[in-house]
């Protein structure tokens, strides 16, 4: 139980943050960007709150970052998450993010994996995700825009 104490952005070494299963509640402290080695970081079926920091663009060598099945994280999917530059999967799922899914994401070049299904998300699913091997969009109002090609 508790809050994430803004305190652990100062262990620098840290390169695996597992917080995942816990009773943690409140926001999700914006100091965490500042872990420079952090690779992996799961904080997903918790009772944290509020917004996915824009801040997390900061994040220098994450690879993984799980939020999945925490239901009171909300707001949008920061575009600004498309500068993380060598995040290859990202998990948001059974949670309340909605808006619709920032294209950016598509110009990541390692990105692989995404899983936002069983969310409030809307609008057209962004033709820049399309080259990702595994995407979960389900249980949204998202919709597949597609174009035919006339030979």
């Amino acid at each position: 139980t508790g809050t994430i104490p803004p305190e652990i952005a100062s262990i620098n070494s840290l390169d695996y943050l597992l917080l995942r299963g816990t009773s943690l509640s409140g926001t999700i402290p914006p100091e965490l960007s500042s872990l420079a080695n952090l690779r992996q970081m799961f904080l997903g079926t918790t009772l944290l709150s509020g917004t996915i920091p824009p801040e997390f663009s900061r994040f220098a060598r994450l690879n993984i970052l799980n939020m999945a099945k925490t239901p009171f994280l909300s707001g949008t999917l920061p575009s600004q998450l498309s500068s993380i530059e060598y995040l290859e999967e990202l998990y948001v799922y059974s949670s309340s993010v909605s808006g619709t899914i920032p294209p950016e994401l598509g110009n990541l070049r390692y990105f692989y994996r995404m899983g936002l299904n069983q969310n409030a998300l809307s609008g057209t699913i962004p033709p820049e995700l399309s080259s990702l091997g595994d995407t979960q969009f389900g249980f949204n109002q998202l919709y597949l825009q597609l174009s035919l090609i006339h030979i």
